[in-house]
C-alpha cells in the first residue's frame, strides 16, 4: 500500500458525504406540497369574475398582475406626510442603497415619524396644507385621525 492511500480514502469519503448531503438539502427543498382549496369552483369563478369586474387582477396571457386601488389621499396629506417624514429625520436616513433600518439612529427617527403622525399637529399641518391648496377641509382632518401607520 502506498502512503498516499490513507490521504486517498479520507478525500473519498469527504467527497461521497458532501455529494450525500448535497443530493439530501436538494431533494427536501423541492419537495414542496401546495395545500388543497376550501373554495368550491362556483366560488373561484365568482372570485374571478369579480376580479375582472374591479381591475383589481389584470391577465396577460399566462401572466397575472395585481393593481393597487387607487389611493384615497389628498394631495394635502401626501405632502403632510412627505413633511414629517423629512422632520423626522427619516429622509436624510433613507438617501443611500439601502438604509439601515436596524440602527438606532433609524429607529430613533422611526419613532419621531410615527410620534409625529399620530399627534395633533400632524392634523393642524394637513389642515393648513389644505387651505393653501384650497382643498377639502373635512377629508383632510377624518384622515388625519382616523388613519394608523
Amino acid at each position: 500500500m502506498s502512503k498516499f492511500f490513507p490521504a486517498l480514502a479520507v478525500t473519498a469519503i469527504a467527497l461521497a458525504s458532501a455529494v450525500a448531503t448535497t443530493a439530501a438539502l436538494a431533494s427536501e427543498a423541492t419537495q414542496f406540497v401546495d395545500p388543497p382549496g376550501i373554495a368550491t369552483r362556483a366560488q373561484v369563478r365568482d372570485e374571478l369574475a369579480q376580479s375582472r369586474f374591479d381591475r383589481s387582477v389584470i391577465h396577460y396571457g399566462d401572466a397575472t398582475v395585481f393593481v393597487d386601488g387607487p389611493s384615497t389621499a389628498s394631495r394635502a396629506q401626501v405632502l403632510a406626510e412627505l413633511e414629517i417624514w423629512r422632520r423626522s429625520g427619516l429622509a436624510e436616513l433613507d438617501r443611500g442603497d439601502s438604509p439601515d433600518v436596524f440602527s438606532d439612529r433609524y429607529r430613533r427617527a422611526a419613532a419621531r415619524y410615527a410620534a409625529l403622525r399620530s399627534s395633533p399637529q400632524f392634523a393642524g399641518l394637513v389642515q393648513s396644507i389644505a387651505d393653501e391648496r384650497g382643498e377639502a377641509s373635512s377629508s383632510a382632518r377624518s384622515y388625519a385621525s382616523g388613519r394608523a401607520r
